[in-house]
C-alpha cells in the first residue's frame, strides 16, 4: 500500500481515558478507524500518563486498545523530544503539557487529527493542529 494513502487518528490523553471509561465518542472513532484499516496513534507519553490515571479495573480496556492490529505507540526519541520541547518553549506549564505536545507533534507530522477533550490547549501549542473535540 502506498504510505501516502494511509490515514488515521491520534489519541490525546482525554481520548484514551474516554476509551477506558467506554465513552461513546472515543469508542466510535477508534472502532471506525480500526474497522476501515486505518491507524490509531497513542503517543508513548500519552500512554504513560493514561497508565498512571486509568483505574486498575480498566487496565484490560486500555490493553484492548493497545492490542488492536492498527494501533501504534510512537516513542519519544531524541529527535522527537527536541521537536516536542520546541512546541512547549515559553509555556510556563510545559511540564504538564508533554503528552499534549507529543500528540500535537504526531498529528502535525502525519497531517491527521487529534481526538481530544482539550482542543483549545492543543491549538495553543500549534495553531494548525486538526483537533476533533470530544463532545
Amino acid at each position: 500500500m502506498n504510505p501516502a494513502t494511509l490515514t488515521g487518528v491520534v489519541l490525546d490523553l482525554g481520548a484514551v481515558l474516554g476509551w477506558c471509561r467506554r465513552d461513546p465518542y472515543p469508542h466510535a472513532i477508534a472502532w471506525a478507524t480500526a474497522g476501515s484499516g486505518n491507524t490509531i496513534v497513542v503517543p508513548a507519553t500519552v500512554l504513560a500518563a493514561a497508565r498512571a490515571l486509568v483505574p486498575a479495573d480498566q487496565l484490560d480496556i486500555l490493553a484492548a486498545l493497545l492490542g488492536m492490529p492498527h494501533t501504534i505507540v510512537p516513542a519519544l526519541d531524541l529527535r522527537i523530544a527536541a521537536e516536542v520541547g520546541g512546541l512547549l518553549a515559553e509555556h510556563p506549564d510545559a511540564d504538564t503539557l508533554v503528552p499534549a505536545a507529543h500528540a500535537v507533534h504526531e498529528a502535525i507530522s502525519r497531517n491527521w487529527s487529534v481526538l481530544t477533550d482539550r482542543a483549545t490547549v492543543l491549538r495553543g501549542l500549534h495553531a494548525e493542529v486538526q483537533a476533533d473535540p470530544i463532545p
